[in-house]
């Protein structure tokens, strides 16, 4: 019988597999207006998912936890490259673009490496084995900081389904498509 932990793992390498090899389509075709800020999603989408197959398939809670908080750092690059999609799409100027893109960037940067140092168990409040059957597994105790990330990432992508539906909204034809399929699958399947 296939230990869960083992299923997990697959699944979640096949994922990674499959994004970095549409990066590696996407890539060539950077001088599109939108290629690079979905070429920046699928990277984070491909690390996070390559590090969650890493997280499920390494024997010990240390290992674990190093694998948890390196998927982050893809986690991290998602709503700044979803929000780069949508302000690309509805063609907010360039200067400006740039600069709530960093800002974003700046304010995952600086959580991603609080997660890392984890002053005062801040991010991460406490991590305790779990046994699954064969499998020993982590539990995650959540500290503020934790609930600031996720408060933070979902203001953003919000942000962008907000932009991207009143581009919808707004267009016709197939400025009406272009607007529909990232605001139709990419915060959803990622």
């Amino acid at each position: 019988m296939i230990a869960l932990n083992l299923i997990y793992a697959a699944v979640y390498a096949v994922v990674a597999v499959s994004t970095l090899a549409a990066l590696i389509v996407v890539w060539p075709r950077r001088a599109s207006r939108d290629a690079v800020p979905l070429a920046g999603l699928m990277l984070g989408v491909a690390i996070w998912y390559g590090a969650s197959s890493a997280m499920w398939y390494a024997p010990t809670v240390s290992q674990q936890v190093f694998w948890n908080r390196f998927q982050d750092l893809g986690v991290w690059t998602i709503p700044a490259a979803f929000l780069a999609m949508a302000l690309v799409e509805v063609g907010y100027d360039a200067r400006r673009m740039k600069r709530w893109v960093a800002v974003v960037s700046v304010v995952s940067v600086v959580l991603a490496n609080l997660e890392w140092i984890n002053l005062g168990n801040l991010f991460d409040a406490a991590f305790a084995p779990a046994t699954i059957g064969p499998y020993t597994s982590y539990t995650v105790v959540p500290g503020p900081l934790y609930w600031t990330m996720i408060a933070f990432i979902y203001v953003v992508v919000l942000t962008a389904c907000m932009i991207l539906s009143r581009a919808y909204l707004k267009a016709s034809g197939i400025a009406r498509k272009r607007a529909a399929i990232p605001l139709a699958v990419v915060p959803w399947a990622s």
